[in-house]
């Protein structure tokens, strides 16, 4: 019996990119059993999408929303995906054709492919070509990953609840809950997850236009880093080892950004010694093993 899918997807704010995404799967889930939750954090929800998702109010928050989609979902199968995240056209079709492997003991979830929109501005490619396109380039190649994104996770719902899914419990905008939730997920289960690049979304984030808009960003990944290394130290030396070769790339301009940004992490990272965020924004403890 095909297991079904229920698809979790967080917004706040994002119509344009909302209604993207939601008309892009719609087409894709006539054939399988498939339910779709948009989860609101307090923005108005355009009318066109509460016809093609069941959309729910969630108190303010990230891992508030994901954690009240999760609640109201009917299928075995969970799939979270970012509202700024159009899935591609055999998104659902590449899923179903891989979704035995979530039975699997030696597996506590499925990775998806992240391909990376474009951006307009010089200084925005080479903040997500110095981080985020470098860590989903490189987790597309390893067979096994800590954790990943929410961008396109996939785990069983019974695992799910057993951890009691993301922790809600994080300090202001403090983010970081997909790498905390992944690795309680892999220390309840004793396994890692595997990337199916196939199932592939396409992230369009909002574009920065100025360089305080990218340090002001990167203040915030310094502060999510700083709460993880806090909670989990060993963390600490995760970052740090990896974070340099993944982030600094040989462009000039990503080389020249990282530094420009190390200002705006300095007050964060500076606290506990760890290296600033905008070169550690690989979030690189997804490539080392548990100490």
């Amino acid at each position: 019996m095909i297991p079904r899918l229920s698809i979790c997807i967080p917004t706040y704010n994002r119509p344009v990119q909302l209604l993207r995404c939601l008309r892009t799967l719609r087409g894709q889930v006539l054939n399988y059993p498939v339910e779709i939750i948009v989860a609101d954090n307090g923005a108005p929800i355009p009318p066109e999408a509460r016809t093609m998702a069941k959309c729910i109010a969630s108190p303010s928050g990230a891992p508030q929303a994901r954690n009240a989609a999760a609640r109201e979902a009917a299928g075995e199968i969970l799939a979270f995906l970012d509202d700024d995240c159009e899935p591609e056209m055999t998104y659902v079709a590449a899923l179903f054709a891989n979704i035995a492997l979530l039975e699997r003991p030696d597996l506590a979830g499925l990775a998806g492919g992240v391909r990376r929109a474009q951006s307009s501005h010089i200084l925005d490619n080479a903040w997500l070509q110095a981080g985020f396109d470098r860590y989903f380039e490189y987790s597309a190649t390893q067979p096994r990953l800590n954790w990943y994104p929410t961008a396109n996770l996939i785990v069983r719902r019974d695992l799910f609840r057993q951890v009691d899914g993301f922790r809600e419990d994080i300090p202001g905008r403090v983010g970081g809950e997909d790498i905390d939730f992944c690795l309680r997920l892999m220390d309840h289960t004793g396994q890692q997850f595997q990337c199916v690049p196939e199932i592939r979304v396409v992230h369009t984030p909002v574009e920065n236009t100025s360089l305080y808009q990218l340090a002001r960003k990167a203040f915030w990944y310094g502060r999510s880093e700083r709460w993880l290394v806090r909670i989990r130290p060993a963390l600490k030396t995760s970052f740090w080892r990896r974070g340099r070769f993944l982030a600094i790339h040989r462009d000039w301009r990503a080389s020249l950004l990282t530094m420009s940004l190390m200002a705006g992490n300095l007050f964060e990272s500076a606290s506990f010694m760890e290296l600033p965020a905008s070169i550690s924004l690989s979030r690189s403890a997804g490539f080392v093993k548990s100490e």
